[in-house]
């Protein structure tokens, strides 16, 4: 990403904040004036005392303290006015872009987020964010401060002495140039230090999440050896980048009062030829700091910059990242019709999780699958594991399009209706129950977030969830931990039911959805499926071939083609695949048919 890539980026957030900065802007121009003409009077002081004038410092002395005084009182407040201001700025730039990259992120599409991990994306939405956002309007109020100062003082300077004022330029433009050439490394280091620190993150996300397989393996000491290493790494880098930046701050302060030193001795000898007096010399010491500060911090700019590229390209990389699914030209909303559901000669294959091609081309996830769902019917697809039967609800969704082939919805090809009219249109209760932190309340209204309180009710009852409820203090207020952590996976699957209930959909998706539970609990939630599946459209996923016995048609699958289907005794009969995974879930007489 380059720098005029980088700063278009932030400007663009910062447009809608025109209006604030333009005042701060102001402000600043008013500062400046203040500020300017304090040491040309100083200096004019000076020389009264130096020639003897002492009539006029009995008479004036009091007046210019008072004057300066003045100037303190005005300065001081307007000062505290313009940062506030330019706060206020930052902070809405920073708010708008954590919003618009949230919002961009829900647009992407599955692939995305199979090819970036979660803790990575977290700490590019938390860390990278508002370091990038903070680096950058920081550095834009204060830039902006020191450009307004720095044009008034170098004409003041200027007019005061122009020998002196070169040596205190080209005293700056040295140090700037060094400063520069450290510019690569320390870019480098910061990148590299963004990226290690969305590793950390990552890791962590995910370990947290598998707390409990982790202390069933006993692996803590193996988790937290890997965890150290990730931080000693990113230790490493930070060390590294310390070092450079250690040696820019060196370059630009410690010169300072050799600075001071070579102006008074340079001076005293352009006096000593009558060009200029002692109060040009004391007038432009007080302005090499108004100079000085203002450069090093265009210094200071130029390091904070390179270490906030870092987190920008890594904000950017989200905002570059395009759905490879989004509506076509002229896409149409799929209206609540029948249900009807048809694959015809569908071929599909991942994408590749990296930028760089595979050495051997990957074989296809669905090759030429056929079917055809007739409203209101129940079919279940069965297979061995990797056999394509989860990929095909994803194509029906539309997560991914197809190679070739075509999914259609009533007639319709997928591809030309809008994502939110088919996902509008259909329900899905997956093998894990996703809950959000909240009530039990608002995970039933994530569906339908109008709900009213008899059709939230309605839902309740539908999934058998009253008892339950009932026993809480809060009811469906109760709040639920991360993730619905403290219930049952019962409890989870009959509020996922609800929340489907709640939503109404034409089309129904069950994936894997009762083989989590107990035997006991999944005859329970058997039967509150039932009752959901009635008069929908509904497609099973299962391993458990016992949850699809009483199926309208089975689809048994392999290596992504469907190769059986029928009804359960119908493939039984055919002593086909169906009939050998039937075989080693139970024993083979419980699975024969009568003569």
């Amino acid at each position: 990403m380059t720098n005029r890539e980088a700063l278009s980026f932030y400007l663009d957030a910062l447009r809608p904040q025109r209006k604030l900065l333009l005042a701060g802007l102001l402000m600043t121009a008013v500062e400046s004036s203040l500020l300017t003409p304090i040491p040309k009077l100083v200096g004019f002081v000076v020389d009264q005392a130096a020639t003897g004038n002492f009539a006029w410092m009995e008479q004036n002395l009091v007046r210019v303290l008072l004057g300066i005084a003045g100037f303190l009182v005005v300065f001081e407040p307007l000062a505290a006015v313009r940062i506030i201001t330019m706060g206020r700025v930052s902070m809405r730039v920073f708010f708008a872009l954590r919003v618009r990259l949230w919002r961009h992120l829900q647009g992407l599409c599955a692939h995305f987020y199979a090819r970036n991990k979660t803790g990575d994306l977290t700490s590019r939405i938390v860390s990278d964010i508002q370091n990038g956002a903070t680096t950058v309007m920081s550095l834009m109020g204060r830039l902006i401060w020191d450009i307004m100062t720095l044009v008034p003082v170098l004409g003041m300077m200027f007019w005061t002495s122009w020998q002196l004022s070169l040596f205190v330029l080209a005293w700056a433009l040295v140090q700037l140039y060094f400063v520069r050439r450290m510019m690569g490394p320390i870019r480098k280091h910061s990148r590299a230090i963004a990226n290690k620190l969305g590793e950390i993150s990552a890791e962590a996300t995910e370990k947290l999440d598998g707390h409990t397989l982790i202390r069933a393996f006993g692996k803590e000491h193996d988790v937290a050896r890997r965890f150290e290493a990730l931080n000693r790494a990113h230790l490493t880098l930070s060390d590294r980048l310390l070092r450079f930046s250690t040696y820019r701050h060196v370059l630009i302060s410690a010169p300072d009062i050799f600075q001071n030193a070579l102006i008074a001795i340079f001076g005293t000898f352009l006096a000593s030829a009558g060009i200029i007096t002692a109060g040009d010399i004391v007038a432009v010491i007080l302005f090499a700091p108004m100079v000085s500060h203002p450069l090093s911090n265009l210094m200071n700019a130029m390091t904070q910059w390179a270490q906030a590229l870092g987190s920008i390209t890594r904000i950017n990389e989200v905002f570059n990242s395009f759905p490879t699914v989004a509506d076509r030209p002229g896409a149409q909303d799929l209206p609540r019709g029948e249900g009807r559901i048809s694959f015809r000669h569908v071929t599909f294959t991942y994408p590749p999780m990296s930028d760089t091609p595979p050495a051997v081309p990957p074989a296809r996830t669905i090759d030429d699958f056929n079917l055809e769902i007739e409203p209101g019917q129940v079919v279940a697809l069965v297979g061995p594991s990797g056999s394509g039967k989860t990929t095909i609800t994803q194509l029906l969704l539309r997560f991914y399009d197809v190679d070739d082939g075509t999914v259609s919805i009533d007639g319709q090809d997928v591809r030309e209706i809008t994502l939110a009219s088919i996902r509008r249109n259909t329900g899905i209760v997956m093998q894990d129950s996703i809950l959000f932190s909240g009530t039990i309340l608002e995970n039933l209204r994530f569906a339908k977030p109008d709900a009213t309180e008899d059709e939230v009710t309605a839902a309740i009852r539908f999934a058998a969830l009253e008892s339950f409820i009932a026993q809480l203090p809060e009811g469906v207020h109760t709040e639920l931990g991360e993730g619905g952590v403290n219930l049952s996976g019962g409890q989870r699957q009959r509020i996922s039911i609800a929340r489907v209930f709640l939503k109404n959909p034409s089309l129904l998706i069950l994936d894997e959805a009762t083989s989590a539970l107990d035997t006991v609990a999944e005859q329970q939630i058997q039967k509150e499926l039932e009752k959901l599946m009635h008069n929908r459209t509904t497609l099973i996923i299962a391993h458990r071939l016992s949850t699809v016995r009483h199926a309208d048609r089975i689809v048994v699958m392999d290596r992504g083609r469907l190769v059986e289907s029928g009804t359960h005794d119908e493939l039984l009969a055919n002593r086909g695949l169906y009939y050998e995974l039937a075989n080693m879930q139970v024993p083979v007489p419980l699975f024969q048919t009568s003569e």
